[in-house]
């Protein structure tokens, strides 16, 4: 069926999706636009999965801690899957839950001495002609906090009969910082790779490679490994509480939260929710214990975490803040956050019109699908367009995504760009027969492109004049 306009205008802005509207990605496309992690990001989720994945092989878990962990497994793999096919990410958790395993039925590979290389990773080999020889190629710094950074330097020697350039010095991380000692080594010099690496944020078993790349004729590159166990001084677990999906009016389990720190004297003084659903949330304190952890006795607090039934359908969040009795500014505060979603019996995809808006004056178009989950057909009664600034002359037209199935109906929108707005706002507000959305409300979102700003060219100044200089006497006119 097809809407009349909010304002009659010319018959040019009531085709503008004939032939124009692209299709819909799935939902698993759209998900995918999200940005992707770099190259860092993506080894540091990797190397956090491991760590989950340990702590499941330990065997001594709860039934609650287990469906925590399990929960972050699935969080770091939905991470990893942004930009890693199937095939892939089975490849990095196969390897990593092998991992996991060995070093539960090894638990001393992860007490590895300061200097050793019993870390359970295998030191890097560099071949038998290479000219600079390093002492050790891997340093482990064992148990360490998460207070203050940590340095070693890598000691090498020369061992050719000509002078080494180091071209450059890189890690794996952003965390870690390194640096040649001396730019170019002469024959029978030693020299360092000094390596700093910052702990504050990680946690558990970390790993990163630094590469020396050199003008050698023979190595041009050579790998350094430093590994840690970062004992964080507060640790919060999970990493963020996720509801998971849930049907209107019914809400969810509660989530537990718990807060263990390393301080004896550790206290929480204060705990907050904030956003935009916060008053729909609530968080309490259930429990207070002592429990071991390394070999040592830590303090930890449990709290309980529940969300009210009257959530409305759609993606909800919200953050808490647990502030400290602690004088170092780092371990004052600590957050985390709390999302879920509320499904009702209809997909919105995606849930608000997102306008990529061309000049002023110009058509601009947005689509939105609404798709039975269940596949029953239903009816859109009304569409109205509610906020957008004058000269926009919004249209909507509803149609069923496929022939005529009702199942899955696209919410069409066009509209003139503004002349005297950057941004684009409203909403669009849908009466249907769907039984627990009978109004659906999509935000309009978009941002004006602007045109070129002509370059202001300055004029060159004119030079200014040479100083004049008497002029010569002439010959004839001298001793007159």
């Amino acid at each position: 069926m097809s809407l009349k306009p909010i304002r009659n205008v010319v018959a040019l802005s009531l085709v503008l999706f004939a032939g124009v509207c692209t299709p819909m990605v799935s939902l698993a496309q759209e998900a995918a636009k999200a940005v992707e992690p770099s190259a860092e990001e993506r080894a540091v989720i990797e190397e956090k999965l491991k760590i989950v994945l340990e702590k499941l092989a330990s065997g001594s878990l709860s039934e609650a801690d287990r469906k925590s962990l399990n929960e972050q497994v699935r969080d770091l793999r939905a991470s990893l899957g942004k930009s890693a096919d199937a095939d892939e990410k089975a490849a990095v958790e196969e390897k990593a839950r092998r991992v996991a395993i060995e070093n539960a039925k090894n638990p001393t590979t992860m007490q590895a001495a300061h200097g050793a290389t019993g870390s359970g990773i295998e030191a890097p080999k560099h071949p038998a002609d290479a000219v600079l020889k390093f002492e050790q190629t891997l340093h482990d710094w064992g148990n360490i906090g998460d207070e203050a950074p940590v340095t070693y330097s890598f000691k090498y020697k020369n061992t050719g009969s000509k002078s080494v350039k180091i071209l450059g010095v890189k890690a794996s991380c952003g965390c870690t910082g390194s640096q040649a000692a001396k730019l170019e080594v002469a024959p029978g010099e030693e020299s360092t790779i000094d390596v700093r690496f910052d702990p504050n944020g990680r946690s558990g078993r970390e790993v990163k490679t630094i590469t020396v790349d050199t003008d050698d004729d023979k190595v041009k590159t050579y790998q350094l490994l430093v590994t840690s166990n970062v004992q964080k001084t507060i640790i919060v677990e999970p990493i963020s509480v996720w509801f998971g999906q849930s049907q209107p009016g019914k809400g969810a389990a509660p989530q537990k939260v718990t807060i263990t720190a390393r301080p004896k004297d550790f206290a929480i003084t204060k705990v907050a929710l904030s956003g935009a659903q916060a008053s729909k949330m609530d968080i309490k304190e259930v429990a207070q214990r002592t429990v071991a952890i390394d070999g040592q006795d830590l303090k930890q607090y449990e709290y309980q975490v529940t969300i009210d039934p009257s959530l409305p359908i759609g993606n909800y969040s919200a953050a808490v803040t647990f502030d400290t009795n602690q004088t170092n500014p780092k371990f004052q505060r600590v957050s985390m956050g709390i999302n879920g979603e509320v499904v009702g019996s209809a997909v919105l995809n995606p849930a608000e019109f997102y306008v990529r808006m061309a000049i002023p004056g110009e058509a601009v178009t947005g689509e939105v699908q609404i798709v039975s989950r269940n596949n029953t057909p239903f009816k859109v009664l009304s569409a109205t367009v509610e906020g957008m600034p004058e000269g926009t002359y919004p249209v909507l037209d509803v149609r069923p995504r496929e022939g005529k199935n009702m199942a899955a109906q696209r919410i069409l929108l066009s509209a003139t760009a503004p002349v005297n707005h950057l941004e684009l706002k409203g909403t669009v507000v849908l009466k249907t027969t769907l039984p627990d959305m009978e109004t659906i409300r999509l935000p309009i979102r978009g941002w004006q492109a602007q045109p070129a700003q002509p370059v202001q060219i300055q004029q060159p100044k004119a030079a200014a004049p040479a100083p004049q200089t008497p002029a010569a006497t002439a010959k004839g006119d001298q001793g007159k």
